[in-house]
């Protein structure tokens, strides 16, 4: 499974490739930590002299991906309580912060395997804020889950970013 999952992700990694530059943060989950540093390894090993691709697996828990007034965080969500992702982000990353659009913001998280959204407004009346999404997984439901009454949608979702205001078009596939 790790050897096609890897080749899956180097193909799609090659494709994408051909339309712009590629950086590829990993995420590790709760569940595969050590999946995930062997991922990047190969990943970063794979793609080493190609100048159009980065690899982040670097050992942080957070990562930030910055794109014009854009500021997105990538956590997997079982450690940080949602509620205290905005002040991770602003402290985190000050700089990127500060370049940023208040209603560019967001963080992505995946602990759930569900989709919802929070929107954490320190400023109401200006709109300025932080969307935290609580991403879909395609994670089929094990026993556990199931013993705990857990059950969700199999879902993949991809986001269309405007380089000035955020997340303009969400696009959804359900395998089922």
């Amino acid at each position: 499974a790790f050897t096609q999952g890897w080749k899956l992700l180097a193909k799609a990694i090659e494709r994408l490739r051909q339309i712009a530059p590629i950086h590829v943060p990993i995420v590790n989950g709760n569940h595969d930590t050590m999946s995930a540093l062997h991922m990047g390894e190969v990943l970063a090993a794979y793609f080493r002299n190609t100048s159009d691709v980065t690899i982040d697996h670097g050992p942080a828990q957070r990562k930030y991906v910055t794109h014009q007034k854009c500021l997105l965080g990538l956590c997997h969500g079982s450690e940080e309580k949602h509620s205290n992702l905005p002040l991770l982000m602003a402290s985190e990353r000050p700089q990127d912060w500060a370049r940023s659009a208040p209603v560019a913001r967001e963080w992505h998280v995946g602990h759930l395997h569900h989709k919802k959204s929070l929107k954490f407004l320190p400023c109401a009346d200006l709109g300025a804020g932080v969307v935290v999404r609580i991403i879909p997984s395609l994670t089929p439901q094990d026993s556990w889950h199931a013993s705990k009454g857990y059950a969700s949608k199999l879902a993949a979702e991809a986001y269309y970013w405007d380089p000035e205001c955020g997340v303009t078009a969400t696009l959804t596939h359900s395998p089922v």
